[in-house]
Protein backbone atom coordinates (compact mmCIF):
# COMPACT_ATOMS: atom_id res chain seq x y z
CA UNK A 1 0.00 0.00 0.00
CA UNK A 2 1.08 3.65 -1.15
CA UNK A 3 1.19 6.29 1.97
CA UNK A 4 1.09 9.80 0.67
CA UNK A 5 1.10 12.94 2.52
CA UNK A 6 0.91 16.32 1.15
CA UNK A 7 3.95 18.15 1.04
CA UNK A 8 4.88 21.96 1.99
CA UNK A 9 4.62 24.98 0.37
CA UNK A 10 8.32 25.97 -0.93
CA UNK A 11 8.05 29.31 0.96
CA UNK A 12 8.17 26.87 4.53
CA UNK A 13 11.12 24.99 3.47
CA UNK A 14 14.33 26.10 4.47
CA UNK A 15 16.38 25.21 1.40
CA UNK A 16 20.03 26.37 2.62
CA UNK A 17 19.71 23.72 5.27
CA UNK A 18 18.88 20.90 2.98
CA UNK A 19 22.49 19.83 2.17
CA UNK A 20 23.53 19.97 6.26
CA UNK A 21 24.95 16.47 7.11
CA UNK A 22 23.56 15.15 10.32
CA UNK A 23 26.69 15.75 12.01
CA UNK A 24 26.40 19.34 11.72
CA UNK A 25 22.13 19.51 12.70
CA UNK A 26 23.26 17.53 15.41
CA UNK A 27 26.74 20.09 16.70
CA UNK A 28 24.04 23.13 16.37
CA UNK A 29 21.25 21.55 17.80
CA UNK A 30 24.32 21.16 21.02
CA UNK A 31 25.10 24.38 20.75
CA UNK A 32 21.38 26.11 21.03
CA UNK A 33 20.91 23.75 23.68
CA UNK A 34 24.36 24.83 25.56
CA UNK A 35 23.70 28.36 24.90
CA UNK A 36 20.35 28.10 26.89
CA UNK A 37 21.99 26.18 29.88
CA UNK A 38 24.54 28.65 30.45
CA UNK A 39 21.68 31.97 30.48
CA UNK A 40 19.85 29.05 33.33
CA UNK A 41 23.49 28.47 34.80
CA UNK A 42 23.88 33.00 34.74
CA UNK A 43 20.43 33.26 36.64
CA UNK A 44 21.08 30.88 38.94
CA UNK A 45 24.16 32.80 39.70
CA UNK A 46 22.21 35.69 40.06
CA UNK A 47 20.38 34.25 42.87
CA UNK A 48 23.38 32.55 44.43
CA UNK A 49 25.28 35.88 44.63
CA UNK A 50 21.83 37.55 46.31
CA UNK A 51 23.42 36.90 49.78
CA UNK A 52 26.72 38.73 48.93
CA UNK A 53 24.36 41.41 47.57
CA UNK A 54 21.88 41.46 50.55
CA UNK A 55 25.34 42.54 52.94
CA UNK A 56 25.17 46.16 50.90
CA UNK A 57 21.62 47.35 51.07
CA UNK A 58 21.78 49.48 47.96
CA UNK A 59 22.77 46.44 45.56
CA UNK A 60 19.75 44.05 46.08
CA UNK A 61 18.31 45.14 43.06
CA UNK A 62 21.44 43.54 41.04
CA UNK A 63 20.26 39.82 40.32
CA UNK A 64 16.68 40.83 40.24
CA UNK A 65 17.03 43.33 37.54
CA UNK A 66 19.59 40.84 35.68
CA UNK A 67 17.18 37.90 35.73
CA UNK A 68 13.89 40.30 34.80
CA UNK A 69 16.17 41.12 31.60
CA UNK A 70 16.34 37.34 31.06
CA UNK A 71 12.79 36.87 31.24
CA UNK A 72 11.92 39.68 28.85
CA UNK A 73 14.90 38.93 26.63
CA UNK A 74 14.06 35.40 26.15
CA UNK A 75 11.92 35.25 22.82
CA UNK A 76 14.47 37.40 21.16
CA UNK A 77 17.45 35.54 22.68
CA UNK A 78 15.91 32.27 21.39
CA UNK A 79 14.68 33.64 17.74
CA UNK A 80 18.77 34.73 17.31
CA UNK A 81 19.98 31.50 18.91
CA UNK A 82 17.29 28.67 17.05
CA UNK A 83 19.04 30.33 13.49
CA UNK A 84 21.85 28.66 13.77
CA UNK A 85 20.17 25.24 14.16
CA UNK A 86 20.13 23.87 10.86
CA UNK A 87 16.23 23.30 10.32
CA UNK A 88 14.27 21.86 7.01
CA UNK A 89 11.76 23.48 7.55
CA UNK A 90 10.01 26.86 8.88
CA UNK A 91 7.89 24.34 11.74
CA UNK A 92 10.43 22.67 12.75
CA UNK A 93 12.79 25.87 13.72
CA UNK A 94 9.53 27.23 14.93
CA UNK A 95 8.95 24.04 17.38
CA UNK A 96 12.45 23.86 18.73
CA UNK A 97 12.58 28.03 19.52
CA UNK A 98 9.27 27.64 21.69
CA UNK A 99 10.81 24.85 23.57
CA UNK A 100 13.22 26.19 24.27
CA UNK A 101 11.27 29.38 25.09
CA UNK A 102 9.04 27.68 27.46
CA UNK A 103 12.36 25.74 29.53
CA UNK A 104 14.30 28.95 29.52
CA UNK A 105 10.90 31.10 30.66
CA UNK A 106 10.04 28.44 33.11
CA UNK A 107 13.28 28.65 34.57
CA UNK A 108 13.83 32.19 34.91
CA UNK A 109 10.38 32.54 36.52
CA UNK A 110 10.98 30.08 38.79
CA UNK A 111 14.65 31.73 39.99
CA UNK A 112 12.30 35.11 40.32
CA UNK A 113 10.21 33.41 42.64
CA UNK A 114 13.00 32.02 44.49
CA UNK A 115 14.73 35.34 44.66
CA UNK A 116 11.32 37.22 46.08
CA UNK A 117 11.16 34.72 48.56
CA UNK A 118 14.58 35.15 49.54
CA UNK A 119 14.08 38.59 49.83
CA UNK A 120 10.75 38.23 51.66
CA UNK A 121 12.97 35.62 54.36
CA UNK A 122 15.95 38.21 54.92
CA UNK A 123 13.43 40.97 55.41
CA UNK A 124 11.88 38.58 58.16
CA UNK A 125 14.56 37.74 59.88
CA UNK A 126 15.97 41.39 59.53
CA UNK A 127 12.72 42.61 61.65
CA UNK A 128 13.05 39.94 64.50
Amino acid sequence: MLDVMKSMDPPMILWENLNASPIVRLLSLFFTYFCSFIIIVLSLYAVYTIDEYRKEKHLIWLPAIFIATIVSGTKYIMRKITVLEKHNNEASRRKSMVRKMVVLQFCTVGLLILLNSFAKSNFINSKL
